[in-house]
């Protein structure tokens, strides 16, 4: 599993991907419109509506523009993304489908893979139906947690890529690496990088009881 964080640039950042491939743990950055920069490692580009969610039609007034401008400058990178992450609806699926389904020809025309973010009331046959292929696993703390397993097991039966957001804490990082998904990222390993480092290190060990000390 890819382990992606954000917000954190040079040194720290640079440390921070080197002690995880030291461990043979795949590192990435998930930048959104407002951290992104010129890409030195693997990566993903997110939209920011989940830390803009309480600002009253953000999207339409600057976030549509400012991911779009984000967009733009990816497509002069030799790097390109993993995926990005099409505009979302915190907490309610069908304003999530809805808007997401118009901006899926913006990223193909780009040759950038899609991801479409699972919110609340989700079903894999529905996120399916929009022809995208990488599921971001969003959404309240409750729901992403009680239905991740189930969505887990639906997208390693049809081959779709999996990324779980908002992985905080040692317990849900064990979780998303027994449920084989693909990436996570979480704001921890960046915020408190001296802490958390060696725990998420410790979160790949293969001894289980040895992983089970550090939850």
């Amino acid at each position: 599993m890819r382990v992606m964080t954000a917000g954190k640039t040079g040194p720290k950042a640079f440390k921070i991907q080197e002690s995880l491939n030291v461990h043979g743990i795949p590192f990435g950055m998930l930048w959104g419109p407002t951290s992104y920069k010129n890409p030195w490692c693997e990566y993903a580009l997110d939209n920011d509506c989940f830390h803009n969610s309480h600002k009253t039609n953000w999207w339409n007034i600057e976030g549509e523009y400012k991911w779009l401008k984000m967009l733009d400058k990816v497509s002069n990178c030799e790097l390109q993304p993993m995926f990005a992450t099409l505009p979302d609806v915190v907490g309610d699926w069908y304003a999530t489908l809805d808007i997401s389904s118009r901006y899926i020809p913006e990223l193909r025309s780009r040759n950038i893979r899609p991801a479409i973010v699972l919110q609340d009331g989700a079903t894999c046959e529905s996120a399916a139906s929009t022809g995208v292929d990488v599921f971001f696993v969003g959404g309240t703390v409750e729901w992403k947690w009680a239905n991740v397993e189930a969505i887990s097991t639906w997208c390693r039966e049809n081959k779709t890529y999996l990324h779980v957001g908002q992985v905080n804490g040692i317990a849900k990082t064990v979780r998303c690496i027994e449920l084989d998904v693909q990436s996570c990222d979480g704001s921890g390993l960046a915020r408190f990088s001296d802490s958390m480092l060696p725990l998420t290190i410790k979160a790949f060990c293969k001894n289980p009881q040895e992983r089970m000390m550090f939850q």
